[in-house]
C-alpha cells in the first residue's frame, strides 16, 4: 500500500499562488461553455459504429466532440475484467502537480512516473481515500460542484498532485461470449480494423492509435489540451467510475485555439520554434492544462460533455480537447480514420515534417493502399446511376492520391534527367526521411551501398553525396505503374482538364530546345468542403484556372528564393504566377518541379519546396492548400506509353533505383544526424 504523502493535500481558499495571466475569481463561466450534442442510437444503428458517426457527423463535427450513449450495456464490468480476467494486471501512474503553470523561461510543467505500481484494487482503494480526504464523503457530489473545485485547486495549488493511469496498454472489455458490449462492433479492441476504417491497412500495432489503452483516473487526474496523433479520429468508452469532464475545440477553430494559447498561455521564450507551430509542439507533449474561459474570452468555440459509465465520447479531427475526472473510473480509447481523414491526414504529414516529428503510422503507404483500393472497386462499378466518383469519401481520397502522384512524377521526371543512371529493386520496405521524418513509401532516396539514411524527395539531394562516398539511389516501388494507372483513371472521372498536357511533351523535348512561350492551362481543384465531408474538411480553395507561363532559363539548378521561383525541367521552368484565394490572398503557384530546397536551407527555416508562403508566419493555411493539380499531368495514354513506363525505359534499366551522379560532399551537420544502420520503419510507441 501507498503512503498516506501520497494523496493528494487540498489547498485553502486563501492560496496565494495564482498565475495572473488566468482570471478565475468568478468561476461562473462554467455555466458559460455549452454542451456539446449527445445521441441515442437505436441496437439496429448501433450494429454499424462507422455508418452511425457518418449520418452524425455534419452536425456533430461541428462541435469537435460529441457524447454517444450505448444501447447495451457489458455484462462484466472493468473490474471484474481487469482482476479476473487478467490476474496479473498491473500499472503504473504518472504524477501530476494540481496547479497551473506560468509557462515561462522559469516554470513549466511535466508529468512524471510515479515509478509506484498497482493493481486495479490497490488503486481504487487509494482513489477513494483521496475523494473522501477533500469532501468528506464517497459521492454524490454534481459536476459542476466538482468543476470548480477542480479549477479553484488548479487555481491555488501549491504542491498537490494526483496520480493518473495513463496510456495503460490493454482492454477492459470482455472476452466472454455472452456479453454483448464485448462481442458487438463497439469493442474498441476491434474498432481501429472495421471495414471502414483505414488504420485496418496498418501493418504493425500500435498501441494507442490500433490497439485501445486504458486510462485509469482518481480525483482531477486530468488529459491536457491536446490533438489527436496526426489529427485521427477518436473513440473513448468510460467502463466504470465516476464521471469526466471533458472540453473540446472544432476542428475549424484549432488555427485560433493555437493563436490564442501562443499569445496568452505560453511565453516565446520557451518555444523551440515560432508561431502556431511552436505552439503545436508544445501541445503535442500532452502537458499544457488552462481553463476554457481563456477560450471563451478570446471568440474561440469550446464545447463541454459530461461522460457518465456506458457512454462514448467521439473526437473529430484536429479537435483538441482536455479534461479531468471526478473520483476513481476506468476508460478505454483507441484511434480510427475514416475515408475523410485523408486531408486532415495531408496536413498533419507537412506540419510533422515541418517539424521534424517521428510519424506514428506511415499516411503515405495508408494514402496508396486505399486509393488503390478505391481504383479496383470503382473499376467493377458500371451503374452510372451510383457513381463512386459522386461521393464525398471519394473525393477525400482520391484528390491527396492525385496531389502525391503528380509530385512524385514531377520529381522523378527531374531525376531522370541525370546521365548516369543505375537500377536497383526496391526491397527496403518502408523507410523514415532522415531529415525530415516523413515516410517514404512511393520512392526515397538511399544509398545502396551503406543503406545508412535515406532521404525523401522532398528534399534537395542532387549537390550531396552519401557518408561513405558514394552516390545516392532513387528507390521507386516496383508496382509504380499499377499507381500511376489508378491516377490516370482518377484524372480521367475527374474531367477537370481543359487542355489536355502529356508529361510525354517534356520527354520528348530536345535537351537543348528551348521553349519560349508555353501556356499551359492549370487547376488546383478543391479538398472535400465541410457541407458533403464526413466531417468538417480543411476549407475549400476553389481556385479558378490560372495560366502558367513556360520560358527558358538556361542550365544549372533552379533559383530557390521563394520570392522569384523558377522551375526547371529539361532548361525550360514555369514562371510564379498569382492565384487570388478564398481568403484574400495571394500564393505563387509552381509546378513543384524543383521541389526542394538545398539542405542548408531547409535547416534554416525548417520549410519544404510545397512552400507558397512563410509557414512560420501563418501555418493555419498549409492546411487550406495542397499540391497543385497540374491539368493533364496524368498521361491518358495507354500504359505502355505512360511517363512512368517511359522514364524507366530510359538507359533499359527496369523498376526500382536509380544513382545520381553527383560529386560534392554531404554537409558535416547532416552527417551528424545520419547513422551507419540501417534504418527500417519501425512504429515508435505512443508517448
Amino acid at each position: 500500500m501507498t503512503s498516506k504523502s501520497s494523496i493528494t493535500q487540498p489547498t485553502t481558499r486563501h492560496g496565494t499562488n495564482k498565475p495572473t495571466k488566468y482570471d478565475l475569481a468568478d468561476l461562473e463561466w462554467t455555466k458559460r461553455i455549452p454542451e456539446c450534442p449527445t445521441y441515442y442510437p437505436s441496437e439496429h444503428e448501433f450494429d454499424h459504429p462507422l455508418v452511425f458517426l457518418q449520418k452524425i457527423a455534419p452536425e456533430a463535427s461541428k462541435y469537435g466532440i460529441c457524447k454517444i450513449v450505448s444501447p447495451i450495456a457489458a455484462s462484466n464490468p472493468a473490474a471484474f475484467v481487469l482482476m479476473e480476467e487478467k490476474k496479473d494486471f498491473k500499472f503504473e501512474t504518472n504524477l501530476q502537480p494540481l496547479r497551473l503553470s506560468k509557462w515561462n523561461e522559469k516554470e513549466t510543467i511535466t508529468f512524471s512516473m510515479s515509478g509506484r505500481k498497482y493493481t486495479y484494487h490497490e488503486f481504487e482503494v487509494l482513489a477513494n481515500k483521496t475523494f473522501f480526504s477533500r469532501f468528506h464523503c464517497s459521492g454524490g457530489l454534481s459536476s459542476s460542484c466538482v468543476e470548480k473545485e477542480f479549477w479553484h485547486e488548479m487555481m491555488h495549488g501549491e504542491k498537490g498532485t494526483v496520480e493518473y493511469g495513463v496510456n495503460v496498454e490493454g482492454s477492459a472489455f470482455s472476452c466472454d461470449p455472452d456479453d454483448k458490449l464485448g462481442i458487438s462492433k463497439w469493442n474498441l479492441k476491434n474498432f481501429s480494423r472495421l471495414l471502414q476504417s483505414s488504420l485496418r491497412l496498418v501493418d504493425k500495432e500500435i498501441p494507442g492509435i490500433t490497439d485501445p489503452m486504458l486510462y485509469i483516473g482518481m480525483l482531477f487526474s486530468m488529459f491536457a489540451w491536446h490533438v489527436e496523433d496526426h489529427y485521427l479520429y477518436s473513440i473513448n468508452y468510460h467502463h466504470s467510475g465516476a464521471s469526466k469532464t471533458w472540453y473540446g475545440v472544432p476542428g475549424y477553430a484549432t488555427p485560433h485555439f493555437e493563436k490564442t494559447v501562443l499569445k496568452h498561455v505560453y511565453c516565446n521564450k520557451i518555444l523551440t520554434k515560432h508561431g502556431e507551430d511552436g505552439a503545436f509542439r508544445f501541445l503535442a507533449q500532452k502537458t499544457t492544462m488552462f481553463p476554457p474561459n481563456v477560450m471563451l474570452q478570446h471568440d474561440v468555440d469550446v464545447y463541454k460533455a459530461v461522460q457518465k459509465p456506458g457512454e462514448f465520447i467521439i473526437t473529430f479531427p484536429r479537435a483538441y480537447h482536455a479534461g479531468f475526472s471526478h473520483g476513481f473510473n476506468c476508460g478505454e480509447a483507441v484511434n480510427f480514420a475514416t475515408d475523410d481523414w485523408f486531408p486532415f491526414g495531408a496536413a498533419a504529414s507537412r506540419r510533422y515534417a515541418f517539424l521534424r516529428m517521428m510519424p506514428l503510422i506511415p499516411y503515405e503507404e495508408l494514402l496508396c493502399k486505399e486509393a488503390m483500393l478505391v481504383y479496383k472497386s470503382s473499376s467493377r462499378v458500371r451503374s452510372s446511376k451510383n457513381k463512386p466518383e459522386d461521393t464525398a469519401p471519394y473525393k477525400a481520397i482520391v484528390q491527396p492520391f492525385l496531389h502525391l502522384m503528380q509530385f512524385y512524377m514531377i520529381s522523378l521526371l527531374r531525376l531522370k534527367s541525370s546521365r548516369n543512371l543505375q537500377s536497383y529493386s526496391n526491397t527496403s520496405g518502408l523507410l523514415i526521411c532522415r531529415i525530415c521524418h516523413r515516410d517514404c513509401y512511393v520512392a526515397y532516396l538511399l544509398c545502396k551501398y551503406c543503406f545508412s539514411h535515406p532521404i525523401c524527395l522532398f528534399h534537395d539531394i542532387a549537390p550531396h553525396t552519401c557518408i561513405c562516398g558514394r552516390f545516392y539511389s532513387v528507390f521507386i516501388r516496383n508496382d509504380i505503374l499499377e499507381l500511376e494507372e489508378a491516377a490516370k483513371s482518377f484524372q480521367q472521372k475527374k474531367k477537370c482538364c481543359t487542355e489536355s498536357f502529356s508529361v510525354s511533351s517534356l520527354l520528348s523535348c530536345n535537351r537543348n530546345e528551348c521553349i519560349k512561350h508555353l501556356e499551359i492551362p492549370a487547376v488546383v481543384p478543391p479538398l472535400p468542403s465541410p457541407d458533403s465531408s464526413f466531417s468538417a474538411a480543411p476549407p475549400a480553395l476553389g481556385l479558378p484556372v490560372v495560366h502558367l507561363s513556360c520560358r527558358s532559363v538556361g542550365s544549372g539548378f533552379v533559383n530557390t528564393d521563394f520570392d522569384n521561383l523558377q522551375l526547371n525541367i529539361q532548361k525550360m521552368a514555369i514562371a510564379p504566377a498569382q492565384i487570388p484565394t478564398s481568403f484574400g490572398h495571394e500564393l505563387r503557384a509552381c509546378l513543384r518541379c524543383r521541389l526542394v530546397k538545398t539542405y542548408d536551407q531547409f535547416r534554416e527555416s525548417g520549410c519544404e519546396n510545397c512552400q507558397f508562403f512563410k509557414m512560420e508566419e501563418d501555418h493555419e493555411r498549409v492546411v487550406e492548400c495542397t499540391t497543385p493539380n497540374f491539368n493533364g499531368i496524368i498521361s491518358v495514354m495507354d500504359p505502355s506509353r505512360s511517363w512512368a513506363a517511359r522514364w524507366l525505359r530510359i538507359g533499359k534499366f527496369a523498376p526500382g533505383v536509380y544513382t545520381l551522379a553527383v560529386s560534392e560532399a554531404l554537409p558535416e551537420e547532416m552527417q551528424a544526424i545520419c547513422e551507419d544502420e540501417r534504418v527500417q520503419y519501425v512504429p515508435p510507441k505512443r508517448l
